[in-house]
């Protein structure tokens, strides 16, 4: 969940700070493409950020949203 909402950050920052628009799944996915440059940034920079917030005690290693009965409760 973490590295999706990274990725999708990531594309929100192209749209608003470099003006790339998507244009069509076939050339956004393709080289050059919108979800191209997004997916090489992720793959490549994901894995520093993760690492960061785990420092700063960020639990990065399960889902927020569990089954339950170990989601929290307002009655604990």
């Amino acid at each position: 969940m973490l590295k999706s909402m990274f990725h999708v950050s990531y594309l929100y920052w192209l749209e608003k700070n470099v003006g790339l628009k998507p244009v069509s799944i076939y050339d956004d996915c393709g080289p050059g493409g919108m979800l191209q440059i997004s997916l090489e940034y992720v793959e490549r920079e994901f894995n520093h950020a993760k690492h960061d917030g785990e420092l700063a005690g960020w639990v990065t290693d399960s889902l927020v949203a569990r089954p339950l009965p170990h989601r929290i409760r307002p009655d604990y």
